[in-house]
């Protein structure tokens, strides 16, 4: 990125309880030119195991260099599988099990 000016108003207010003029910030630049990367990736397992693994960059003029990494590990819900899709298929597990107590697709 790199900044047009090295300085900005801000103007701030409330969500709740608004005032009528907001509150002026003056903020000045820093880091300018600076460049950012980053990158990253999730591993989901069966199990119901997620891994993720996540790298970023960030270099500006006139600063030191900055890398970070960040390392996820969770456990819940399959990978792949969606609260609907379960709900679905739960849905139709009822259904096939009540279609084979009335004897549904049987010739009579």
């Amino acid at each position: 990125r790199q900044s047009l000016e090295n300085n900005s108003d801000v103007g701030i207010n409330y969500v709740l309880m608004p005032v009528n003029r907001d509150y002026q910030l003056g903020l000045s630049s820093y880091n300018d030119d600076a460049l950012a990367v980053g990158g990253g990736f999730d591993v989901g397992l069966r199990s119901g195991w997620l891994f993720s693994l996540l790298l970023g960059y960030e270099q500006g003029r006139n600063s030191a260099t900055n890398g970070s990494i960040g390392l996820r590990l969770s456990f819940g819900q399959a990978a792949g599988t969606s609260p609907e899709a379960a709900d679905q298929a739960a849905l139709q597990e009822e259904e096939g099990q009540a279609c084979r107590r009335r004897g549904c697709g049987r010739g009579r």
